[in-house]
């Protein structure tokens, strides 16, 4: 079954206090939810420019998007590259690594493994400090992850002597003790520079240096019981990445991503003749079948490198820190964007039911009827919400939309005609409550207009004054601080520094906001700009349905051919995707030229005072082409 090439975007992410550039670092994500109120992405370490290791850390705020460093604790882990990390709920662990002792000219390597409670930002040494007890040789570049909530699986990596090493150790961290993994049948190369990561109930390493980069993708099962585990090697279908070392790997729903690290191009002879660097993403989709899947980039990507990190944050969001080209350390950090993130499954699929599922056909995914329910209620009855493929029973009605979303079903001649279903995503439930409310509308029609006639108002009232109200109440300094603060920065950029510090007239602030916003292209739009974006086109588009219905009457949602503004104001920033983008911003184009024009006419509206009443007034400029 050929797979669809998924889309992604890369966008930089510049905030004050980024920590130094570095390579052979550690990046977690900490759930600091309990304790701070939000995420944290904790580096630690590394190399720097300089070639000298490091022992700080650095943090970054998720949610304010900004870095700080904790105070430096007393007691901590020494200066150090190269080594592994995981983390388990607020705490992060640390084991191994290396560095460099300028005064004996030599590497000196690590065993210790180290804890981090973010919760204090103290650290504590859990082990190393005993060496006649079972625990794994000083190493680097070796990996790490945490298996269950309460153990830490420790591969591979290389000793003092540059060897390549192939064992695995478990700690466990409720008796504080190291033991060797007892492993049966075939087992990987020994390696270093490897990819490991856990899905419930197995392991699985990607890549690595062998003595020489591979692509080789290995599962490790039977960790929980007190027999031997086994690795087990995987052959997929979907294009193969190039083999690699140094690369980064997150895990996010059901897909896991790959980005960069070095491959070698050795010649017919086997010897190796040169190196590249890499700057691809590669996402494994377990899914519905555990398969490689291609990625198209629409922006160009960062620059190849190894040796940095890829971490995965709530929602979706994956931030690339770091890292070597081979010629400079590198400090930049970049958002990566993937379009339609899959929901995470409830576990991976075994070999044998991938040999299962390789021979089956897809399952058809089948429209739900033409919408005689309100979407509520067609919700719970959309045929495909039990037994979707990947949606386990008992998910919520919004892990069937994100299903159908990325396997649209072809739409029915009404879904065309303007209908939409439960099939058509969240889109479809939108246009599915719009079919709903046409067919209510004319008794609700007759209903108000009976009522207006009774209290001796006209059949419908002016939308030039209801707008000169509701444009004036529209704009909240308390609520809407990052819509005024991106005007402020639009006219420092247009006009200088003073003149935005000048400027504390609020509709001044918001025209120059929705100018800018109204003339950038998707390319142009940074991260941060999304949701004040959203913020205000769910404004707009709620002040066109006002005036809609209040020039027209209820009826004009049943009139098929009134196109009814903010196609997209159901969704948050979060919910977009990135083939979006563009459309929203189209739309919010046209919004912004509606309001500008009626501005102008609540201005001149009786009883308006001629000032326009609102911030739409001064918002005015031309429409953006």
């Amino acid at each position: 079954m050929a797979l669809d090439t998924v889309r992604a975007r890369w966008m930089e992410a510049s905030y004050a206090n980024q920590p130094a550039a570095r390579c052979g670092h550690s990046a977690v994500t900490v759930n600091a939810v309990p304790t701070w109120g939000e995420e944290f992405l904790v580096v630690f370490g590394g190399i720097d420019r300089h070639k000298e290791a490091l022992d700080d850390l650095a943090v970054l705020q998720c949610e304010q998007e900004a870095w700080f460093a904790p105070e430096k604790a007393a007691v901590g882990p020494a200066a150090r590259a190269f080594h592994a990390a995981a983390v388990i709920g607020s705490k992060m662990y640390l084991f191994g690594g290396h560095v460099y002792v300028k005064q004996l000219h030599k590497l000196h390597q690590f065993a210790d493994l180290w804890c981090l409670d973010t919760d204090t930002w103290r650290w504590s040494r859990l082990s190393g400090e005993a060496p006649e007890a079972p625990q794994p040789c000083p190493r680097d570049r070796a990996a790490m992850c945490a298996v269950g909530g309460s153990r830490l699986l420790v591969v591979g990596g290389a000793d003092s002597m540059n060897r390549r090493l192939d064992d695995a150790w478990l700690f466990d961290l409720e008796r504080g003790t190291w033991s060797e993994v007892k492993l049966a049948g075939a087992r990987p190369r020994a390696r270093c520079c490897t990819a490991l990561f856990s899905l419930e109930s197995r392991v699985l390493m990607f890549g690595g240096d062998t003595y020489g980069v591979t692509n080789e993708l290995w599962s490790l099962r039977g960790l929980e019981g007190d027999g031997p585990a086994q690795w087990t090697q995987l052959q997929l279908e979907g294009p193969a990445p190039p083999p690699r070392r140094g690369h980064a790997v997150a895990v996010t729903g059901s897909w896991v991503v790959f980005v960069g690290g070095l491959t070698e191009q050795r010649s017919l002879m086997g010897m190796k003749s040169r190196s590249e660097y890499l700057s691809d993403v590669v996402i494994l989709d377990r899914q519905e079948r555990v398969a490689w899947r291609g990625v198209e980039l629409a922006s160009p990507p960062p620059a190849p490198r190894e040796k940095h990190t890829l971490t995965a944050l709530a929602g979706g969001r994956l931030l690339l820190f770091g890292g070597t080209d081979g010629t400079s350390t590198l400090g930049d950090a970049w958002w990566l964007d993937l379009e339609d993130i899959a929901p995470p499954q409830p576990d991976l699929l075994s070999v044998a039911d991938l040999a299962d599922s390789a021979s089956q056909p897809p399952p058809e995914v089948t429209a739900a009827p033409a919408l005689p329910l309100p979407p509520g209620k067609q919700a719970a009855a959309a045929p495909g919400r039990q037994g979707s493929p990947g949606i386990p029973a008992g998910a919520p009605a919004g892990a069937a939309a994100d299903q159908q979303l990325a396997a649209p079903p072809s739409p029915s001649p009404q879904q065309q005609a303007g209908g939409g279903g439960a099939g058509a995503g969240s889109s479809g439930a939108l246009t599915g409550g719009l079919a709903y409310l046409q067919q209510s509308i004319p008794t609700l029609s007759t209903a108000l207009s009976s009522l207006r006639g009774r209290l001796g108002l006209p059949a419908t009232s002016s939308g030039a004054q209801l707008a000169a109200q509701q444009l004036a109440a529209a704009i909240s300094e308390e609520h809407d601080r990052e819509l005024l603060q991106l005007g402020q920065r639009a006219l420092a950029a247009s006009r200088g520094g003073a003149a935005a510090a000048a400027a504390t007239d609020t509709r001044q602030l918001v025209a120059a906001a929705r100018q800018f916003l109204a003339t950038r292209a998707a390319s142009q739009l940074h991260l941060g700009e999304l949701p004040v974006l959203m913020a205000d086109y769910r404004r707009l588009a709620r002040l066109g349905w006002t005036m809609l219905l209040t020039e027209k009457g209820p009826e004009a949602l049943a009139d098929g051919g009134v196109r009814l503004p903010g196609r997209f104001m159901h969704l948050a920033a979060d919910d977009l995707r990135m083939r979006e983008v563009p459309e929203v911003l189209a739309d919010y184009q046209l919004l912004f030229a509606s309001h500008a024009s009626l501005a102008d006419a609540a201005a001149a509206a009786p009883g308006s005072g001629g000032s326009g009443g609102g911030v739409g007034a001064a918002a005015r400029p031309a429409t953006p082409s």
